[in-house]
């Protein structure tokens, strides 16, 4: 097994990287009781919305996956009270539809399909 030390949250940040497009959304998973180690049983009851991250951030994020060889990729990130980034795992092929039900502007179905088309 693999096991990392508990990291306390003040949310947390699912990262969508399509080519050199960065889209991040913020889930207030502290707000729910049951959400709070883990978001996913609760993800129909906890509120998104889009993300700004730091552009040093994106940088280093888009490095990474240049490393790595990827070019589409999902980032699960914590947010700590203190305002630290706390990567915890990189999904080369993370879900993002269901984000779409609640952030149906957000546009990462469009830029995938736009990402695709053009390569």
């Amino acid at each position: 097994g693999q096991y990392q030390s508990y990291v306390d949250k003040e949310y947390e940040l699912r990262i969508h990287i399509i080519g050199q497009k960065v889209i991040a959304v913020k889930i207030d998973s502290q707000s729910n009781a049951d959400a709070k180690i883990d978001w996913r049983s609760q993800s129909y009851q906890l509120t998104y919305e889009e993300y700004n991250l730091p552009s040093d951030l994106v940088a280093g994020i888009l490095r990474f996956m240049s490393m790595m060889g990827l070019k589409l990729g999902v980032i699960d990130m914590i947010v700590t009270p203190s305002g630290e980034y706390v990567f915890l795992e990189v999904n080369p092929d993370g879900n993002w539809l269901w984000i779409e039900d609640f952030l149906p502007d957000i546009g990462i179905t469009r830029s995938i399909a736009s990402w695709l088309l053009a390569n």
